[in-house]
């Protein structure tokens, strides 16, 4: 693994944990905005570089793998709650099941991207 796949998994990871984290602050009544913006930030900026991985290792960006699919719709309902600021449990909760639907798939379906 290069710097660039090194890159990609970690802000990735930083991301989903600041989410996660999020989701925590959201239970409480907490809205910690400048965090999530930051995660969104993480987030797509390493779904950026994935893409740009992808394309030096396999030739394509993006293709219907289960864990790409999953992975493209993460931010949306975080963006969404960033941008709206409805202070919606559903909408973050959403978007940590995704995580959660993006962690255990691969598991379950042996895509390529194996843990």
């Amino acid at each position: 693994m290069d710097a660039l796949g090194i890159t990609h998994i970690g802000l990735t990871i930083v991301a989903y944990i600041m989410y996660l984290f999020v989701f925590l602050k959201f239970l409480s009544k907490t809205y910690p905005y400048r965090l999530l913006n930051l995660a969104n930030a993480l987030y797509i900026t390493g779904f950026a570089l994935g893409m740009v991985w992808a394309v030096q290792d396999w030739g394509f960006a993006l293709s219907f793998d289960p864990k790409i699919v999953i992975s493209a719709l993460v931010p949306i309902p975080f963006v969404v709650e960033g941008l709206m600021k409805r202070k919606d449990l559903l909408l973050v909760g959403l978007g940590c099941a995704l995580i959660m639907l993006n962690y255990f798939l691969p598991l379950l379906l042996g895509t390529v991207h194996t843990h």
